[in-house]
């Protein structure tokens, strides 16, 4: 019980010489606001990829929901379409890595830009 009353007491008597002294150092004038900025473009990346991560999965659950239930019931009889489809895979990736790219950039990158455009402005 002492040792924790001693204790105690140090921890008291080094806060209130932290609080009554001067700090050695002094912040430039900007610093809360480039602070601010830096936070707030975290926060709005973390929200665009977040958004992005969302509608993939959405958009990647719907078609493959559709595609099952357009192609399960002819999968035992040999569908002629997915015989072209597995045939041609490679054109298949290509097509579905372009319409990647191209949602990412319309999702992620240009807004991107235009938001650190218009908060130059």
């Amino acid at each position: 019980m002492n040792a924790d009353r001693k204790e105690q007491d140090q921890i008291e008597s080094l806060i209130s010489e932290a609080l009554g002294s001067e700090p050695d150092f002094r912040l430039s004038p900007g610093f809360t606001d480039r602070l601010v900025r830096k936070v707030e473009r975290h926060i709005a990346i973390r929200e665009i990829f977040t958004e992005f991560a969302v509608k993939i999965v959405v958009v990647t659950g719907i078609l493959a929901i559709l595609l099952l239930c357009l192609f399960l019931p002819f999968l035992r009889d040999g569908n002629p379409f997915l015989i072209l489809l597995a045939q041609n895979k490679s054109l298949v990736l290509s097509v579905a890595l372009v319409a990647f790219f191209i949602f990412f950039t319309d999702q992620v990158l240009l807004r991107y830009v235009f938001r650190k455009q218009a908060s130059h402005t």
